[in-house]
């Protein structure tokens, strides 16, 4: 599970934001670990 979570918020950040993928890829993990 925690595995999964930081992958679908990058996935959702990429789709519903404008944020460039390195900044997705760096915010998903701090979502992830909540």
């Amino acid at each position: 599970m925690s595995f999964a979570l930081p992958l679908g918020a990058y996935a959702l950040l990429q789709v519903m934001t404008r944020l460039s993928a390195l900044d997705a890829a760096a915010v998903a993990p701090h979502y992830g670990s909540f």
